[in-house]
């Protein structure tokens, strides 16, 4: 035991000399310098870092994507409408009804999850499409849901709102908000 411990390298790295600082720019004329973040892996795949992160903000805004881009809101009003007209104050409690309310809305939802799925996630997983081109492609199917169940009352509502010129047709409307300056 003592020789291997007498035969053994140092515990430390080799020295290296070290690179001169560079000097800073100046703030008035940064010079066009530019930043360019990389977040995919080394096969053109997104890295694991990355999905984690997409995962846990989707986790996170999931309750109000839910209430927001599905049916959901609808459904639960409904069956909870229908519970007072049968004068069953809590009978199904308002669990059951937000779970009933969850299946239906998945049940209406999956055509356009699953064409989601196809068109932007898959080819982004796959490394054939960036995050932005599998954004652009999956919402598309997304956007054509809400405008299909969204009037156009509705639309000219958020329109004024947003400040914006109401649209002719619903077509032109972005999925993006753009708000306009404060």
């Amino acid at each position: 035991m003592l020789l291997l411990w007498l035969n053994a390298s140092a515990g430390h790295a080799a020295p290296i000399d070290p690179t001169p600082p560079v000097a800073p720019t100046d703030p008035a004329n940064p010079g066009g310098g530019s930043v360019n973040i990389e977040i995919n892996g080394l096969d053109g795949k997104p890295s694991t870092a990355v999905l984690t992160l997409i995962g846990i903000t989707l986790l996170s805004v999931a309750p109000a994507l839910l209430l927001m881009m599905t049916s959901f809101t609808k459904i639960f009003v409904v069956l909870a409408m229908t519970r007072n007209a049968l004068s069953l104050p809590s009978i199904p409690p308002n669990q059951v009804l937000a779970g009933l309310a969850l299946f239906l809305s998945i049940f209406v939802m999956w055509p356009v999850i699953n064409e989601m799925n196809t068109i932007g996630i898959q080819p982004y997983l796959n490394g054939t499409l960036d995050f932005n081109g599998a954004v652009g492609a999956a919402s598309g199917p997304l956007q054509q849901f809400m405008l299909a169940h969204t009037r156009e009352e509705d639309i000219a509502l958020m329109s004024r709102a947003a400040a914006a010129e109401n649209p002719a047709t619903p077509r032109p409307s972005p999925c993006r908000p753009s708000f306009p300056p404060l």
